[in-house]
């Protein structure tokens, strides 16, 4: 059978406040994502890339997401973080 896009992962918004305290692996990154050129740019400088171990964090309605062991989050909406995928650790 074909592999469904979501097989195996979990979009961050699903993800729950007693869920967060594990790291993820970032498997996929959306294509609405995708168009944004400079989120991209920044996710990549962060090490925020699919593969990646992230941690994930809420804050104030916004998704907070950085490469496991990293100090410096990316914010994002949750529009948008809906768009980044994980699998749990």
């Amino acid at each position: 059978a074909p592999t469904k896009f979501t097989d195996g992962v979990v979009s961050v918004t699903v993800l729950l406040a007693e869920d967060l305290d594990q790291s993820f692996v970032l498997r996929r990154i959306g294509e609405p994502l995708q168009v944004d050129v400079q989120l991209l740019a920044d996710l990549k400088a962060l090490g925020i890339v699919p593969g990646a171990n992230v941690t994930i964090r809420l804050v104030a309605n916004r998704v907070e997401i950085a490469k496991f062991g990293s100090t410096e989050f990316e914010s994002l909406a949750e529009a948008d973080a809906a768009h980044l995928f994980v699998e749990r650790q």
